[in-house]
C-alpha cells in the first residue's frame, strides 16, 4: 500500500476491504492518518472492540434492520440476516483512530443465531452499505478460490512459458464466458458454486435413483447405486440386466 500511494498518489484508493487475518490496529491508523485510506474489516471474536460493541447494543437497544433472507426451493424462509449500527468504538488500544462497528446477525430456521461484526474507520450512513461492500469482498475471494482450486488454472503440464500463458488465458476466458451465460439465462445462483459442488448436487438430485421393493423404497445417489449393482451375485445381476434391456427396447424410462 505504501508503494502504491508513493507511485500513484493519494486519493486513488479510498477504502480498503480486508480479511480479519490482516487486522492490525497500527496499520489501520497509519493508512487513515497518512494516506487518507479508510479500512473495512471483520472483528475477531475475542477482540475488546467486538465485546464492547455487543455491550453497547444490549444497553442502547440498537435498531436491527433486515439485510437479506434466504429461501428454499419451496419459497420458505430458512435464514434471515440482519444488521445494526453500534456507532463509535474506541477501546482498541493499538488503533489510534475511532472505529464504527456494524453488527451482523443471522437467524436460522432451526433457531440458531450467528453473530459477527464489521469495523470501519469510515462512518456509513446506513449499516447495510458496509455489509454490502464486504459481501463483494467475499464474492471476489470465492471466485478466486474457484479459479485456483476448481478450474485448475495453475495445473501446468509443461515448462514452456508461452504454453502456460495460453493455458491461463483460455481457462479465464472459458470461466468468464460461463459466468456471462449463467447471468444471461438468469442462473446467477449457480455462478457462485464450484464445479465439484454442482457435480455433487447433480448426483444427489436429478440423477438420484429410487429403488422400490413391495411397500418400501430407498433413494441412492448414482455412484452408490452403481456400486450396489456391481456387487450383486451373478443371477440377480443377470435379472437386472434383462430388466434394463427390456425397457431400452421399449424406449421408455424404467418406472
Amino acid at each position: 500500500m505504501d508503494r502504491f500511494v508513493s507511485q500513484i498518489g493519494k486519493g486513488v484508493i479510498k477504502l480498503l476491504i480486508m480479511d480479519r487475518e490482516f487486522i492490525d490496529g497500527a496499520m489501520i491508523s497509519r493508512f487513515k492518518k497518512i494516506h487518507g485510506i479508510d479500512c473495512l474489516v471483520p472483528l475477531k471474536s475475542n477482540m475488546h472492540a467486538l465485546l464492547d460493541a455487543l455491550g453497547i447494543s444490549r444497553m442502547d437497544k440498537v435498531e436491527w434492520m433486515k439485510y437479506e433472507e434466504v429461501k428454499d426451493e419451496r419459497g420458505r424462509i430458512i435464514e434471515v440476516e440482519e444488521v445494526a449500527g453500534v456507532g463509535k468504538v474506541e477501546s482498541w488500544d493499538t488503533c489510534e483512530v475511532p472505529l464504527y462497528v456494524v453488527l451482523v446477525r443471522t437467524r436460522k430456521a432451526d433457531g440458531k443465531i450467528e453473530l459477527w461484526a464489521l469495523a470501519s474507520t469510515k462512518e456509513f450512513r446506513a449499516p447495510c452499505l458496509a455489509r454490502e461492500l464486504y459481501k463483494g469482498r467475499m464474492q471476489i475471494e470465492e471466485r478466486i478460490d474457484q479459479i485456483k482450486n476448481c478450474w485448475w488454472v495453475g495445473c501446468f503440464t509443461t515448462p514452456n512459458f508461452n504454453a502456460d500463458v495460453v493455458h491461463v488465458f483460455f481457462v479465464l476466458l472459458v470461466y468468464t464466458l460461463i459466468q456471462l451465460y449463467l447471468k444471461a439465462t438468469h442462473h446467477e445462483a449457480l455462478a457462485t458454486q464450484t464445479i465439484e459442488t454442482l457435480k455433487q448436487e447433480e448426483r444427489l438430485g436429478k440423477d438420484a435413483v429410487i429403488v422400490y421393493a413391495e411397500k418400501y423404497f430407498a433413494v441412492f445417489d448414482l455412484d452408490e447405486y452403481t456400486d450396489i449393482i456391481l456387487d450383486l451375485r451373478e443371477k440377480p445381476r443377470e435379472r437386472m440386466r434383462r430388466w434394463i434391456k427390456k425397457f431400452r427396447r421399449q424406449k421408455i424410462r424404467a418406472p
